[in-house]
C-alpha cells in the first residue's frame, strides 16, 4: 500500500490493489482509513527498513500459501488482513474485553464472516450504527436473497448448534486445564 521508498513522507498510497479472498472494498475503505490516519500524523508508520523487512515477511508466507505465479503476488485474505490493518489503526475488536461487556455481540462477531462495520465499533471515526448492523447481520443477508426483500419465514428457528456449543466447552475446557496444570505447577515450587 505504501512504497517503502517514499517512507519520509508517507503521502502517497495505493489503495485497492489487492487480489483478496473476499471483498475488496471494504478493504479498500480500511486502506484509506490509515492513509487519512498517517497522513494526519494520528498513526507512525514504519521506517523504510521495517518496511522493506515486513514486505518479505508477507512475501514469504505468500510463497508458502499460493502457488508461486506472478498473478499471486497481492493475494490477501480478507479477515487476516483487515485485522492487520486494524490492529494498526486502532480499531480491532478485543474480543475478549467483549465477551465480559458484551456477550451477544462478541458471540456474533465469533460465529459470523468478518464484515467491515466490525472495525468501525472501535478506533478512529467509529460508527454508532455498528453494532446494530453487525447483530443484524444474518437477517440482512436473508433480506438480500429473498425476492421480495421479505423474510421467508423457515420452519426450523432453533439457532442452537451442537458443533458450536462443543467447541466452546473444548476451548472452556482447554482453558481450565492449562490454569490448573499451572496452578499445581506453581505450589510445587
Amino acid at each position: 500500500m505504501f512504497a517503502p521508498e517514499l517512507s519520509d513522507h508517507n503521502s502517497l498510497a495505493i489503495i485497492g490493489l489487492v487480489q483478496a479472498w473476499g471483498s475488496v472494498m471494504p478493504i479498500s475503505e480500511i486502506q484509506a482509513r490509515l492513509f487519512y490516519d498517517s497522513l494526519t500524523g494520528n498513526t507512525k508508520l514504519p521506517k523504510k527498513a521495517e518496511m522493506l523487512k515486513l514486505i518479505d515477511n508477507d512475501h514469504n508466507e505468500m510463497q508458502k500459501r499460493y502457488v508461486k505465479s506472478p498473478r499471486h503476488t497481492i493475494q490477501v485474505d480478507f479477515g487476516i488482513y483487515m485485522d492487520k490493518i486494524g490492529a494498526i489503526l486502532g480499531c480491532k475488536p478485543n474480543l475478549l474485553k467483549l465477551m465480559f461487556t458484551d456477550p451477544a455481540l462478541a458471540w456474533t462477531l465469533w460465529n459470523s464472516p468478518p464484515v467491515s462495520c466490525t472495525y468501525r465499533l472501535t478506533g478512529p471515526k467509529p460508527w454508532a450504527g455498528a453494532r446494530e448492523t453487525i447483530m443484524e447481520m444474518k437477517e440482512r443477508i436473508f433480506r438480500g436473497m429473498a425476492p421480495d426483500g421479505k423474510i421467508i419465514p423457515r420452519k426450523n428457528i432453533n439457532n442452537f448448534s451442537f458443533f458450536k456449543f462443543f467447541t466452546s466447552a473444548l476451548i472452556i475446557a482447554i482453558g481450565i486445564g492449562i490454569l490448573t496444570k499451572k496452578i499445581r505447577y506453581q505450589n510445587f515450587k
